[in-house]
């Protein structure tokens, strides 16, 4: 027991009660008419962290283990090389990207780049362009899967510091087919490994490959021609 009005009597519970408070006024609402629904998540946390006095938590001193919480299972996304992965541009310095100064209109993901190399567990070394004045080793948050894409769509165009715009290089065109009455052309990309299909429209101005790729294509007889 305690004196009445003196909190250093009972520091333990006062600065328990402190840490209570501390984490409802983060959840309550305005009008602070909710905050017993959020005793019970309260209760769970401040059980789940570690004691400074007895170097475990309260819910280990009293179990014997440390229970689940909904982040147990979560785990860091993993790449191998030659994955190709989105850069997140949130902590990017738009100085040295060429992205306008406003981040509200600028992208939030650019790519997708290669991985180059797994640096350690957390990060990873990506190919970026050479007009990305950026060191090419990013932390897995930064970064998240590219998943090739149900409609056609061409690779991000890179913004660089001079203005000018420098998109992926084409390195060979390799077929095409004719999907609801307009060509598409299988493209091979500089430094990827997979070929995509792009509509004609996106290659005005690569239009030599196109042209150079159709010259090549054997002439089809059309059912009027005959053989003299």
């Amino acid at each position: 027991m305690t004196v009445a009005y003196r909190a250093q009597g009972d520091g333990q519970s006062e600065r328990t009660n402190r840490t209570l408070e501390e984490y409802l006024r983060c959840f309550v609402s305005p009008h602070q008419d909710n905050w017993d629904v959020h005793l019970a998540n309260a209760e769970f946390a401040i059980n789940s962290a570690v004691n400074s006095s007895i170097k475990m938590s309260p819910f280990e001193a009293d179990l014997g283990y440390v229970p689940a919480n909904p982040l147990s299972g979560r785990k860091e996304q993993e790449f191998k090389v030659g994955d190709r992965v989105y850069l997140s541009t949130k902590n990017l310095d738009t100085a040295h990207t060429g992205f306008p100064n406003s981040r509200k209109l600028g992208p939030k993901w650019i790519g997708p780049y290669s991985i180059v190399r797994r640096v350690h567990k957390h990060a990873y070394e990506l190919n970026l362009p050479p007009g990305l004045k950026l060191h090419p080793v990013f932390n897995t948050g930064s970064l998240k899967p590219y998943e090739q894409p149900n409609r056609l769509s061409r690779p991000q165009d890179v913004i660089l510091h001079d203005g000018s715009v420098e998109g992926q290089l084409v390195e060979a065109v390799l077929k095409k087919r004719k999907r609801q009455g307009s060509w598409q052309y299988l493209i091979r990309w500089v430094g990827e490994e997979k070929p995509t299909w792009e509509p004609l429209e996106n290659f005005h101005q690569v239009s030599g490959l196109v042209q150079e790729f159709e010259a090549k294509q054997p002439q089809r007889l059309s059912k009027h021609s005959r053989v003299v």
